[in-house]
C-alpha cells in the first residue's frame, strides 16, 4: 500500500504521487470488481475459482512420451497439498527392458505429502523394448488421496499406450571425445 510516509512518498514530487496513489487505487478497485464479478459468473454446476472452500488437491496419474522413452508420472494438478496417495494399476507393468516390476513401485504404494502443482516422474522404458516385450497397452489406474481436512476423493484413469507405439522419433547421438 503507498503511504506519504513510506520512501516512494519522498522519492517522488507530491503531484507524482498523488498519480501513483490514484493508479493504485483504480487498479485495486478494479481487481476487486473483476474478483466480485467472477463469483457471481460461476455457475451453479462448476467449481468456484474464486471460493477457497472449493480449493481441493486433484491428482493423476499420466504415461508420458520423449524422445523414444515411456513415463509414469503422479501430478497433483490441484491448489492444495495431497496426503496418503496411492496408485493400483490393473494390470502388472514390467519396464527397464522387463528386468523391474514399475507397478509395485514404492511411489505408487504411499506418497504422504505431494504438494500443489507437483509432479513425481518414473522411467518406465524404452518405447521399442516396452512393446517388442508385449507389454500391456490399455491400463487403468486407481488413485486414492486425501485433503488436510481428511477428505477422501478417488479417481480411475484410463490409459491406452498403444497411441506411443508409431510416434517417430530421433534418437540423440552420443557426443564423441577426440
Amino acid at each position: 500500500m503507498l503511504s506519504q510516509e513510506g520512501g516512494l512518498a519522498r522519492a517522488l514530487s507530491p503531484k507524482l504521487f498523488k498519480t501513483a496513489f490514484r493508479l493504485y487505487a483504480c487498479c485495486t478497485s478494479l481487481s476487486k470488481v473483476m474478483a466480485k464479478q467472477k463469483s457471481q459468473n460461476d455457475s451453479p454446476g462448476q467449481i468456484s475459482t474464486t471460493d477457497p472452500a472449493a480449493a481441493r488437491p486433484e491428482v493423476i496419474v499420466e504415461f508420458l512420451f520423449d524422445r523414444g522413452l515411456l513415463y509414469i508420472s503422479v501430478n497433483n494438478i490441484g491448489s492444495r497439498p495431497a496426503l496418503s496417495v496411492s496408485v493400483r494399476f490393473n494390470k502388472k507393468i514390467q519396464g527397464l527392458g522387463g528386468t523391474r516390476d514399475i507397478s509395485a513401485l514404492a511411489v505408487f504404494k504411499n506418497i504422504e505429502f505431494l504438494g500443489p502443482h507437483r509432479e513425481i516422474t518414473s522411467l518406465l522404458d524404452s518405447s521399442s523394448s516396452y512393446f517388442k516385450r508385449k507389454q500391456p497397452t490399455k491400463i487403468s489406474a486407481l488413485i486414492t488421496y486425501q485433503d488436510q481436512e481428511k477428505r477422501q476423493y478417488e479417481t480411475s484413469i484410463k490409459h491406452d499406450l498403444e497411441i506411443y507405439r508409431d510416434l517417430v522419433f530421433v534418437e540423440p547421438k552420443a557426443d564423441l571425445v577426440n
